[in-house]
C-alpha cells in the first residue's frame, strides 16, 4: 500500500504546482469559459473577474490571444519581431486583428509576416501614444509592458487583466478613437475624477489621458492622509516638484525607481529629482530592470498605468491604465512590489552614482552602455508633423468636467512656487457619494500645475528648447526660461540664440532676470539648495 501512496503524492504535488503556476489564467479565462458553456438559459452567468499579472507576461498574453473569439486589439508603442511572429502564427485566421503602433515598431515587417501566415491586419500609427493595451472581445490587459522580449520576460512589469464588460467597452471606445476619425471620445460616460462613483463589482475603471488620468493622479496624491507608494523607472525634476507640492508634509512617501547613471545619460531621468526626494525624507528604493508604473495611496486607492513620472508622460503622451479601489487587487500589487529585489538608497549612494555620471560626461569619446529597455521608451518631439493623434485624445491644458464648472478668477501674477494654497472644499455633485478620503480638486493648484508660458531647461538638445520657446512666443508674445544648477548656462545659451538668430524682436530687461536658491518646500537645511535662474523675454512694443 505504501509504495502506491508515494507516487500518488508526487503526482498530486506536480498537479498542484501546475495549477498554482497558471492560477491567473485558470481564474480569469478557463473557469469563466467553462461556466459560460455549461450554463443553461435563465441561469445566472458567472461574475466578471479582475486579476494582476507580472513578468513573465508572455504566456499570459499569448493565452489571452488564444481565447479571442472575433477581434484582437494590440496597442503598444513598441512590438518586436519575435513576439509578433509568435502571435501571427498562433491566432485564428478568422480573427480581426488591429494594431495601434508608435514610431518604434517596424510596421512593414509585421505586414510582411502577416502575409506569410495569410493573416489580415489593420495597422494605425500614432507617434504620441505610450499606452500598452491588449483587448479581445472578452478580456482586457492594460499595464506598463511593451510587446517585446524585454517587456514580456526580462523587466519588472505590472498588468491588470479584467473581463469586466464596462471596462472592455471603455477601452474599445478609446482604441476606436485612434483608428476611426469619426469616433467621439470621451463622453460623460467615460470621464472620471476622484469623486466619481465606481462600479460595485470590480471597483475599477479604465482611465487614460483623455478622460482624466492626469488630474486624477494629481488629486489622488493630494488626498493622501497616511502614506503614498510611487513606482516609476524614470522621474524628471519638474514632476518631482509637483509631487512635493501635492503631498502633505505628514504623509510618508516611498519611491521605488531604477537608479542608474545610464538613465541620466540618456536624459530620461534626472538625479536632482531623487536628490529632492531624499532631502524631504522620502524613502527611495532602487529596483534594477524596473519598468512598472503605479501609485498607491493609503492602501485604499491605486492607479496602475503606463505613465512615467516624466515631463513627456505628463504633458505630451497618450497614456492609459486602471484606477481601482478593489482591496484584493491593491493587496496583490503590494505583494508583487515587495517581492522585487530592491536596494535602499541614501544620499551617499546617490552621490556615488552621480560621480560615475560625472566621469562619463568628462569622457566625450566614451560609448554609453545600453540600458535593457532603451529601445522601448525613446523620447520623441512633441511636434510630430502631419501624423497626429485624434484631437480629443491626449494631453489637454484644461482641467476636467468638475473643475470647468467652478468659477475661479484667473491670477494676474505668476504664482509663487513654494506656496501651497489651502484646498477649497465643495460638496460632491448630485448623485455622487464622496467619502472622507476623496478630497475635491483645487482649481488654483491645477492652474499652477500646468504653466503655459514657461519652458524648463533640461539636458536635451538646445534646438528643442529654442523651438519650444518660439512656439510660446507666438502664443503669448513672451516666454520665461527656467533652469537650475549646472543647467543655468544652457538657459543663457537658449536666450541668446532666440534674441540673436531666431526672434530679433525679443528684448530682455535687466529686471527680467531673476536668480535665487531653491529649497524643497521652502525649508533650509544642511542639505542646502539648488541655484536657479529665470529669464523672461518679451516682444518689443
Amino acid at each position: 500500500m505504501f509504495p502506491i501512496i508515494f507516487p500518488l503524492l508526487l503526482i498530486g504535488s506536480v498537479i498542484l504546482m501546475f495549477l498554482w503556476a497558471f492560477r491567473p489564467t485558470i481564474e480569469g479565462r478557463l473557469i469563466p469559459y467553462i461556466l459560460d458553456k455549461l450554463s443553461v438559459p435563465g441561469e445566472i452567468k458567472h461574475t466578471s473577474l479582475i486579476s494582476l499579472a507580472d513578468s513573465p507576461l508572455e504566456p499570459e498574453y499569448i493565452s489571452l490571444t488564444n481565447w479571442a473569439e472575433s477581434e484582437l486589439w494590440l496597442a503598444f508603442p513598441h512590438i518586436s519581431k519575435k513576439p509578433s511572429n509568435m502571435l501571427l502564427n498562433t491566432i485564428d485566421e478568422s480573427l480581426s486583428l488591429r494594431l495601434v503602433l508608435g514610431n518604434n515598431t517596424d510596421a512593414e515587417q509585421i505586414k510582411s509576416t502577416a502575409r506569410q501566415y495569410k493573416r489580415d491586419v489593420e495597422i494605425v500609427r500614432r507617434p504620441r501614444m505610450h499606452f500598452k493595451v491588449l483587448l479581445t472581445g472578452n478580456c482586457l490587459a492594460v499595464g506598463s509592458a511593451n510587446f517585446t522580449e524585454n517587456g514580456l520576460d526580462k523587466l519588472h512589469e505590472l498588468a491588470v487583466i479584467s473581463t469586466e464588460q464596462r471596462m472592455l467597452k471603455e477601452a474599445r471606445a478609446f482604441l476606436l478613437a485612434f483608428s476611426d476619425e469619426y469616433s467621439e471620445y470621451p463622453n460623460s460616460e467615460h470621464t472620471y475624477s476622484l469623486s466619481s462613483s465606481l462600479p460595485q463589482r470590480s471597483k475599477s475603471v479604465f482611465v487614460n489621458t483623455s478622460n482624466g488620468l492626469n488630474d486624477l493622479v494629481y488629486a489622488l496624491l493630494g488626498s493622501a492622509k497616511q502614506n503614498v507608494i510611487l513606482v516609476s523607472p524614470y522621474i524628471t525634476n519638474d514632476v518631482a516638484e509637483h509631487i512635493l507640492r501635492a503631498i502633505s508634509d505628514e504623509v510618508q512617501v516611498r519611491f521605488i525607481t531604477w537608479v542608474d547613471w545610464r538613465q541620466w545619460a540618456t536624459e530620461r531621468s534626472d538625479p536632482e529629482a531623487i536628490e529632492m526626494f531624499l532631502a524631504n525624507r522620502f524613502v527611495v528604493d532602487s529596483c534594477p530592470n524596473l519598468h512598472a508604473n503605479c501609485i498607491i495611496v493609503d492602501g485604499k486607492a491605486a492607479i496602475l498605468s503606463s505613465q512615467n513620472l516624466t515631463t513627456e508622460s505628463w504633458s505630451s503622451r497618450d497614456e492609459a491604465g486602471i484606477y481601482t479601489k478593489n482591496p484584493e487587487l491593491i493587496n496583490a500589487i503590494l505583494e508583487r512590489i515587495e517581492g522585487w529585489p530592491k536596494t535602499s538608497f541614501r544620499m551617499e549612494l546617490l552621490e556615488r552614482e552621480i560621480e560615475r555620471f560625472a566621469l562619463f560626461l568628462g569622457k566625450e569619446s566614451e560609448q554609453l552602455p545600453s540600458v535593457p529597455d532603451q529601445e522601448e521608451d525613446d523620447e520623441f518631439p512633441v511636434d510630430v508633423g502631419e501624423v497626429i493623434s485624434p484631437p480629443l485624445l491626449g494631453f489637454t491644458l484644461m482641467p476636467q468636467r468638475e473643475v470647468l464648472e467652478r468659477e475661479v478668477p484667473i491670477p494676474t501674477e505668476e504664482p509663487v512656487l513654494d506656496e501651497v494654497p489651502v484646498p477649497v472644499t465643495e460638496p460632491a455633485p448630485a448623485g455622487v457619494l464622496a467619502t472622507a478620503e476623496e478630497a475635491p480638486l483645487d482649481q488654483q493648484l491645477l492652474e499652477r500645475f500646468w504653466m503655459k508660458d514657461v519652458v524648463f531647461i533640461g539636458k536635451k538638445r538646445l534646438m528643442e528648447y529654442v523651438w519650444a520657446c518660439i512656439t510660446q512666443v507666438k502664443k503669448n508674445q513672451s516666454v520665461t526660461l527656467k533652469a537650475r544648477g549646472q543647467l543655468i548656462y544652457r538657459a543663457v545659451e537658449v536666450a541668446e540664440l532666440l534674441r540673436n538668430k531666431f526672434e530679433p524682436d525679443l528684448e530682455i530687461d535687466e529686471k527680467a532676470i531673476q536668480i535665487d536658491t531653491y529649497y524643497p518646500k521652502g525649508k533650509k537645511s544642511k542639505w542646502g539648495g539648488i541655484s536657479q535662474i529665470e529669464i523672461t523675454l518679451q516682444k518689443k512694443n
